[in-house]
């Protein structure tokens, strides 16, 4: 047997190991994390010894072979409990498929038991998760080679990628890191992958981007956000708008906007894209009018974020 270092890209995500006399293709972040894991000394087998490299090369072995019957039995396996049903159903079936948590077929998997802390090994949650990882792999070749039969779902999923990868863009790719349970290491590939997500979001809406004039051309005339106010003094007003809004982004302006509309310091605005390009002129980035107007348009007592518009109300009408 050869080491189970020696292995083939097979494209962006999948890996071929290729000294296995299985066929199986593991996901590059999911075989890179095991193997960290293993040499870092975090998993025992069941008699209690230390999972090494070489201890678990039969457990790879184990998780190739479940890959394999899995891949090999796809079409009976998404069949069971639809033997009546239509093609429409299959297809939903094997869309599902692909959309199932990394927890059901990843290779980075381990038992636990309650009277230990130590992450436990086997034999058969390797087949198994083998076997899963097999019909998920089949199931994304599926809708590779048959895209047509896919679009409908191709397009909802599009749809709701976009607006994650919004939500990402607006708020940073570890917005949300602190709140999960996982190591630092894990965290860095979320983190990894979230930045990917939003680099593909702005090649795909260039719109969103920062505005940058183009070289060569004039810079387009935006009015002086200071010309918007009425207030007796503006400068202090801007001082504190200055550190209210610096840095923020998306719905937090959208708050400040509409404390500055109560207070009367602005008009109800009748042109916002103006108005969003006179304050980011003035602030710096505040984020896509997709991402302001949401917030901006629904703002009223009563809604969730209300307390946030009542806060900035008191803080700004105390300038005098």
């Amino acid at each position: 047997m050869s080491s189970w270092g020696e292995i083939l890209f097979f494209n962006s995500k999948y890996r071929k190991l290729i000294d296995s006399e299985y066929t199986c293709y593991v996901q590059e972040d999911d075989f890179d994390m095991f193997l960290s894991s293993v040499r870092k000394g975090e998993f025992h087998l069941f008699d209690e010894t230390l999972a090494t490299v070489e201890a678990v090369r039969p457990l790879i072995d184990e998780y190739a072979k479940g890959f394999q019957d899995g891949a090999d039995n796809f079409d009976k396996i998404i069949r069971e409990e639809n033997i009546f049903q239509d093609d429409n159903a299959i297809e939903e079936r094997i869309w599902n498929i692909t959309n199932q948590p990394p927890q059901s077929y990843c290779i980075n998997t381990w038992e636990s038991h309650s009277d230990s802390p130590k992450r436990y090994l086997s034999m058969p949650l390797m087949y198994e998760q083998g076997k899963n990882g097999g019909v998920h792999y089949k199931a994304i070749q599926t809708i590779k080679t048959n895209a047509t039969r896919f679009r409908r779902y191709m397009d909802k999923e599009d749809e709701q990628s976009n607006q994650y990868a919004e939500f990402l863009f607006e708020n940073g790719a570890d917005c949300y890191l602190d709140l999960l349970d996982c190591s630092e290491e894990e965290k860095d590939a979320i983190r990894q992958n979230n930045e990917r997500k939003i680099a593909n979001y702005l090649i795909k809406h260039p719109q969103e981007r920062p505005l940058i004039p183009e070289k060569g051309k004039k810079e387009k005339e935006i009015k002086d956000f200071r010309d918007y106010l009425h207030h007796n003094n503006k400068e202090a007003l801007m001082e504190k708008l200055h550190e209210l809004v610096d840095g923020q982004k998306g719905k937090d302006v959208a708050i400040t906007i509409k404390a500055l509309e109560r207070l009367n310091y602005i008009d109800i605005l009748t042109n916002r894209k103006a108005f969003y390009e006179s304050m980011e002129k003035e602030f710096g980035y505040i984020g896509t009018e997709q991402s302001i107007n949401p917030t901006y348009i629904v703002l009223k007592d009563g809604h969730i974020l209300w307390d946030n518009v009542v806060k900035r109300i008191i803080i700004l009408g105390r300038i005098k």
